[in-house]
């Protein structure tokens, strides 16, 4: 409700400011939008509030691997209490999302590249693109499964270079296994 009424008083002072409307008009129009703003931030921090009283975050311990072991594992919420810090978190998830497609097309420019490189080089480029390819589908699942860690006790820095790590020493094996299974089935 809050949203609309700041989003009405919007509207209505662009109308007036489009439609060249007297000095005073404006800055009735302006004060109102300001109020209207106020009063939604206002229902917004005491919307944020409940919901943090509610859901406080929290500790959790768990039991992995060797029983008896108990691994401290912070709650999944993320503390936002401000609009900005909520904004900046979106850009985040925006760029990440970006960044990660841009990852997968220059990984495939890369091996694109290691193809035609072999091609040039009069080398056996079939079997290196049937490598690079298989490589290539075996890096995105293994890509997606990895993200686990980031989600799992070991934080987003430990749990992303723990996905690099696991995503680039499986790449090097399964293109290499991959190169020896298409040597056994050419020739």
């Amino acid at each position: 409700m809050a949203l609309k009424k700041y989003d009405d008083a919007l509207a209505e002072y662009h109308g007036f400011k489009n439609h060249r409307a007297a000095p005073n008009t404006l800055s009735m129009a302006k004060l109102k939008v300001a109020n209207a703003f106020k009063e939604m931030q206002i229902k917004f921090n005491n919307e944020t509030l409940n919901f943090f009283n509610k859901y406080p975050a929290k500790m959790e311990s768990y039991t992995i691997a060797r029983p008896g072991r108990p691994v401290i594992m912070a709650n999944r919420t993320i503390p936002i209490t401000t609009s900005s810090g909520a904004t900046s978190l979106a850009k985040f998830a925006r760029y990440g999302k970006g960044l990660g497609y841009g990852m997968v097309a220059l990984d495939g420019y890369f091996r694109y590249q290691a193809v035609d490189q072999m091609r040039l080089n009069g080398g056996n480029w079939q079997r290196e693109a049937w490598a690079q390819g298989v490589g290539m589908l075996a890096g995105l699942g293994i890509g997606a499964y990895s993200f686990a860690f980031l989600l799992g006790p070991f934080g987003i820095v430990l749990g992303i270079i723990l996905a690099g790590a696991v995503a680039v020493i499986s790449d090097k094996l399964i293109v290499s296994s991959t190169r020896h299974i298409y040597d056994q089935i050419a020739y």
